[in-house]
């Protein structure tokens, strides 16, 4: 496990994860790597850029040993940055379903 230097309030993790990611309100997931997490945020590099700034995204993390239980949560998007044609990162701080428009009953 890889601290950063960090000047917030909570330390990021450098991590190497499979995600799942897609617009709240869309169906179709696209495929992307966790490459960090906070106790607030996370940020992810894809080979899309179909993300903006305020957009409201859910993330699933695939698990890489069993498929039964899959993490989910919601973010908004802060920074995209398109390093070349074929890498994006995207970073964004976590939401409740809530302010992701989702209504849980």
């Amino acid at each position: 496990m890889t601290y950063f230097s960090e000047k917030r309030d909570s330390f990021r993790i450098k991590v190497n994860s499979a995600i799942q990611c897609r617009c709240v309100g869309t169906h179709e997931f696209s495929e992307a790597v966790c490459t960090s997490l906070s106790g607030n945020g996370l940020s992810f590099t894809m080979t899309q850029h179909i993300f903006c700034i305020n957009d409201k995204v859910e993330i699933v993390v695939i698990p890489e040993v069993s498929a039964d239980y899959k993490a989910s949560g919601f973010m908004q998007v802060i920074r995209v940055v398109v390093h070349n044609p074929q890498t994006v990162e995207i970073a964004g701080i976590l939401i409740s379903p809530e302010e992701a428009g989702i209504s849980i009953q």
